[in-house]
């Protein structure tokens, strides 16, 4: 809401040398590896480093190597419950800039398993991926896993030379980048939340330098916290068998679907059915355990919370589910949230649609704070928030409470946190948004920032689309003290009030998003009283901050502001706590914004979600 007042080359002959040199070197190595165990321990022995090796000098030749390795993937099966050591695993695909990628072994440039033993720093390591730069390696994760640990570092057979990147992404989204690494760095240790992600890739690159010497070493990679779901097994409604008919009958009607009461979850697994609460004060899906929960391929239905995951150290992940907010029919209640999360470790809500609810409220997070944060929203199809209270009789008040789609209040520090491909729709006189997704006292951190990219919202409404109203599309900064936060990509549409807000704060980024209001509805109603801007930078705190981390850069903007006097008026940013630089409005801006425009929007979010294989919604 808008806040209140409240090297050389080698010569000829040591490159025909060379060959013969590692076989000495690395026969006995390859003979220790074959004859060890199958999951070896790692081992903390230190010994003197190694000297530089006169190898992988860059000469212009390409020896890069892929590989695929074909319908391999971590499955259940594949997986064990707790800690699972990743170089034993299946890859889906793998390239490396000299020479195949190895496991349990450094890279050996020349061949499969002419490796030696990974080292770095003088510790050695019996587990690893021996990579070289430009290296990717991919995996598909079909568990559920919580940590992707590592120890990270230029091997010590090339002494101090060498330069690397490490990345990792989940999903195609950055998780860490350890910076520039050299082999005189010293071991970086990682630990990297993946809760939630479906596809884990390990990239290293070559510094921007070339990638001469640039042996790398994932050393000791796991995977923590891995979940292997049972699915319960849930009662079949008996269809009746009839005989053989003499002659034709119409189908016999389908059995219904079993419905059943609330469901309270006191241990951990994968859930699946149709839940029904008609009574405001329970859910119709209780958590009351800090066991992992899976809800998936369920429909909920509620005249309150639909899932209330409050105070348990809830660990929880809701994909594929179908949530539907009904009239409390109670003058002092508003319908429930699709989810309530408060005090939780972790939480992903993917590829689920909701209507008629209070959205989702992630407050506050307990646990062990050794631990990263995971919050995940993504791939999911909201209709008409619902903020206003019933009038007891099956409608509604024009009293109101503030609700959103999504709202982070008070999670700080948070790593990996992401709001994505969410496509919110709001219609007029039908709902009661406030900010469609708000982050209030919350924050990311420097590494990683909280991100909210590539949403599509349309349409933010109070109860009265013309009565005042402080509500809009995505709101950062709001509440003192937030940061490291970024909107990107987004198309937000026609949300009254504003479309994207810094209230204050620091390291704030609004970047690429189009952002388009016609400032009235098809029926000419003109929309908010008083109206703001299409997307702001201030500073309602008067907290001291560096406004040039606050920065809007590269939108696309047409804010129509319209009145009876002025009915061609726009704002369209305005930026007095913070770095506006090389946005473009759409048209004149003289000119009342083209409903074409917002059509066209649509579309083109449309289309960028196909060729990014994103579906919103239950799959």
């Amino acid at each position: 809401m808008s806040p209140l007042p409240a090297s050389a080359p080698l010569s000829l002959l040591a490159q025909s040398a060379r060959s013969l040199r590692w076989l000495v070197w690395c026969a006995p190595l390859i003979l220790a590896a074959c004859s060890g165990p199958s999951t070896p321990e790692d081992q903390a022995e230190v010994t003197a480093q190694q000297p530089a090796l006169e190898d992988s000098v860059d000469n212009s030749a390409d020896r890069s190597w892929t590989d695929e390795e074909v319908g391999t993937r971590l499955t259940e099966q594949g997986l064990s419950a707790g800690d699972n050591t990743l170089s034993n695993m299946p890859w889906a695909a793998a390239t490396n800039g000299w020479g195949p990628v190895e496991r349990n072994t450094s890279t050996g440039e020349a061949k499969s398993g002419d490796g030696r033993t990974i080292t770095l720093n003088g510790k050695k390591y019996k587990t690893g991926l021996g990579v070289h730069a430009s290296s990717s390696v991919t995996f598909n994760l079909a568990s559920t896993c919580k940590l992707f640990v590592a120890d990270i570092g230029i091997d010590d057979e090339v002494g101090k030379q060498g330069s690397v990147n490490f990345q990792v992404y989940g999903d195609n989204v950055k998780l860490y980048d350890s910076g520039k690494m050299t082999g005189a760095s010293t071991t970086k240790s990682l630990k990297v939340n993946i809760e939630g992600r479906k596809v884990l890739k390990l990239t290293v690159t070559d510094a921007s330098d070339k990638n001469a010497y640039d042996h790398a070493d994932w050393a000791a990679p796991m995977l923590q916290g891995c979940v292997v779901p049972v699915k319960t097994v849930l009662p079949i409604a008996p269809v009746p068998v009839l005989p053989a008919p003499v002659i034709p009958v119409p189908a016999p009607t389908p059995a219904p679907a079993i419905v059943s009461g609330p469901l309270v979850i006191t241990k951990g697994g994968t859930y699946t059915g149709e839940y029904l609460s008609n009574d405001p004060t329970v859910a119709a899906v209780k958590i009351k355990t800090a066991e992992p929960v899976i809800l998936e391929n369920c429909t909920l239905r509620g005249r309150g919370h639909l899932i209330d995951a409050s105070w348990t150290s809830a660990n929880l992940i809701v994909r594929n589910c179908k949530g539907y907010g009904l009239n409390p029919n109670d003058p002092t209640r508003i319908p429930g949230r699709f989810v309530q999360a408060q005090g939780i470790v972790s939480l992903l809500i993917e590829n689920n649609f909701m209507e008629k609810t209070a959205g989702i409220y992630v407050n506050k997070w307990q646990g062990d704070k050794g631990l990263p944060v995971s919050v995940v929203i993504r791939n999911n199809l909201a209709r008409n928030i619902e903020g206003r209270y019933s009038d007891g009789n099956g409608g509604f008040q024009d009293k109101f409470y503030r609700v959103q789609f999504v709202q982070l209040n008070g999670m700080l520090d948070l790593s990996g946190a992401e709001i994505a491909w969410n496509r919110v729709e709001n219609t007029a006189r039908q709902s009661h948004v406030e900010d469609v997704i708000n982050i209030y006292a919350s924050n990311g951190t420097a590494s990683s920032p909280i991100r909210i990219h590539d949403n599509l919202i349309n349409g933010a409404f109070a109860g009265r689309p013309d009565a005042s109203y402080s509500g809009g599309g995505i709101m950062m900064g709001d509440g003192c003290g937030s940061g490291y936060t970024e909107a990107t990509n987004n198309t937000v549409l026609e949300t009254s009030n504003y479309g994207i807000a810094v209230a204050g704060g620091h390291h704030q980024s609004v970047k690429g998003n189009t952002i388009l209001a016609l400032g009235k509805l098809s029926d000419g109603t003109l929309l908010d009283a008083e109206s703001d801007a299409g997307f702001y930078l201030r500073n309602y705190c008067s907290t001291p901050n560096d406004t040039s981390t606050v920065v809007a850069e590269g939108n696309t903007v047409g804010w129509s502001v319209p009145s009876s006097k002025s009915p061609h008026s726009r704002w369209d940013w305005s930026a007095t706590a913070g770095v506006e630089r090389n946005n473009t409005r759409v048209q004149n801006q003289k000119r009342a914004v083209d409903p074409q425009l917002l059509a066209q929007a649509v579309t083109a979010w449309e289309g960028r979600a196909r060729a990014a294989g994103m579906v919103t919604g239950p799959r």
